[in-house]
């Protein structure tokens, strides 16, 4: 049987959706997709599990609302980040700028941040949705590096290449504790890497 999820548009329906998501978002962080059902959910939100169907399809619409919040935290973070470079020829400074907000978006949710990676490789329709989020953020960066006045060919590809060899890095740092690579150096060494492709 189809259920008909509604789309809030009074003020009650809308901030019990919030808080669906606020508290999925936190019980993800806590204990992982898999370790998590609906009715979970449904109780530390202080809901019936039917009236979160209300709102979502099931599990995976649920965490793919959470991931998108948490996608736009992130980018909204980076482009706040990139807004408070006052001098627009300091490609050095930019670059670090992306890679110090990707390690603090890591940082921010790291089991949320696994359980997305993981899901993506698992599940095509997170995968497609992840893909979609990616693009975004490099879309974010392209538009910034556009006040640099740069003009180089491959805007898009070498943006892709930066953000992968970014996400790499940040996933040995934050995930990998047996990692016997010096983070200190492997940033430094990172920021010259992603600065030879965009010079």
């Amino acid at each position: 049987m189809n259920r008909e999820v509604r789309i809030p548009i009074q003020k009650r329906s809308i901030e019990k959706r919030k808080k669906i998501i606020d508290t999925a978002n936190k019980i993800f962080n806590d204990r992982g997709y898999f370790n998590t059902n609906t009715a979970e959910i449904a109780k530390e939100a202080g809901l019936a599990t039917g009236s979160v169907y209300a709102y979502f399809k099931d599990k995976k619409d649920i965490f793919l609302e959470v991931s998108d919040m948490y996608a736009r935290l992130v980018y909204n973070n980076t482009i706040k980040n990139l807004n408070k470079i006052k001098e627009k020829k300091d490609l050095k400074l930019f670059v670090k700028t992306i890679i110090n907000s990707i390690i603090e978006k890591h940082k921010l949710s790291p089991r949320l941040h696994k359980e997305i990676t993981m899901l993506a490789s698992m599940d095509s329709e997170i995968k497609d949705y992840y893909a979609k989020q990616e693009q975004l953020l490099i879309n974010k960066y392209l538009e910034k590096l556009k006040e640099y006045n740069l003009n180089y060919s491959h805007s898009k590809e070498k943006l892709f290449l930066v953000h992968s060899l970014i996400e790499e890095m940040c996933h040995e740092i934050i995930y990998n504790d047996k990692s016997n690579l010096d983070k200190n150096i492997l940033i430094g060494e990172c920021t010259k890497a992603v600065h030879k492709i965009l010079e």
